[in-house]
């Protein structure tokens, strides 16, 4: 009886409890770098995707409004014609200037357009709601100024 332990101790034994202590710290190991490359993707994806959609492309188009940059005005509409863009601009710069706050609300995304509701809020607490249009081209959203107006009308 004393020679079969000793072989069982000098033979490799895969169900000895060193073996599955190995085996757990590789898998541990392996599951760990699974773990933080998947975190480290998400984060990649998260920041790629970051003031990509349509509110984001909304606070945009404000804030160029409000810094008077005609390109990044331009890059932020849907082209149309210069009548239609100038009573838009106006009209935003406007509500722009009475206003106290500006809150972003609902968004309802239907593939390549969406609505954005906005509420302007004047030094007396009354909201002027406005309902932008987006439209998606290419890889970016944009305020369609004439489908958003006939909305205010």
């Amino acid at each position: 009886m004393a020679s079969l332990d000793a072989g069982a101790s000098e033979s490799f034994n895969s169900s000895s409890p060193r073996f599955d202590e190995n085996a757990r710290k590789r898998r541990f190991r392996g599951s760990i770098a699974v773990a933080a490359g998947l975190g480290s993707l998400v984060l990649v994806v998260f920041a790629f995707s970051a003031n990509q959609g349509p509110a984001s492309a909304v606070r945009r188009f404000h804030q160029s409004v409000l810094d008077r940059n005609l390109p990044a005005i331009q890059l932020d509409l849907v082209p149309s014609n210069a009548p239609v863009e100038q009573a838009f601009l106006s009209e935003v710069s406007q509500l722009l200037r009475i206003s106290q706050t500006v809150e972003l609300g609902r968004v309802q995304a239907r593939g390549r357009t969406a609505l954005v509701d906005v509420v302007y809020r004047d030094r007396f607490g009354q909201a002027l709601p406005v309902r932008y249009v987006m439209v998606k081209r290419q890889l970016r959203w944009q305020v369609d100024p004439i489908q958003t107006l006939d909305l205010r009308r």
